[in-house]
C-alpha cells in the first residue's frame, strides 16, 4: 500500500510524499513556483527526489548553502565593522558608538 501526504508551502501545494516501501519519495507538483520548495537543498524540479530515509543526511550542506546564498549575495564580503547609533538633533548628526 502506497501512503501519501500532501506538502504546502505559504497555503499553495508543493508537492506530494510518497513511501513506497522502503523509500520516501517526493514529487513537486506540475503548477509548483521555483519559490515554493520545500528544502534549499530540494529546489522546484520535474524529476521525484527519493530517499531511504525521511531526512536524509547531506554532506556539504553548509557549504552547498554558503555557495548557493552567501557568495551570490550582493552583500558577499562585507562585514560590519562598527555598530553605530545615528540620531539628528538640532540639525546636527551625532554618531553614538
Amino acid at each position: 500500500m502506497v501512503e501519501c501526504l500532501e506538502v504546502c508551502v505559504n497555503d499553495n501545494t508543493a508537492g506530494e510524499l510518497y513511501r513506497e516501501g522502503r523509500d520516501f519519495i517526493f514529487r513537486y507538483e506540475k503548477s509548483a513556483q521555483p519559490e515554493h520548495y520545500i528544502t534549499l537543498t530540494m529546489p522546484v524540479r520535474v524529476r521525484d527526489y527519493v530517499h531511504d530515509q525521511l531526512h536524509p543526511e547531506k554532506e556539504g550542506l553548509f557549504d552547498e548553502l554558503v555557495q548557493r546564498f552567501a557568495l551570490q549575495s550582493p552583500l558577499s564580503g562585507v562585514q560590519p565593522k562598527v555598530l553605530a547609533h545615528f540620531e539628528v538633533t538640532h540639525h546636527c548628526l551625532l554618531v553614538v558608538v
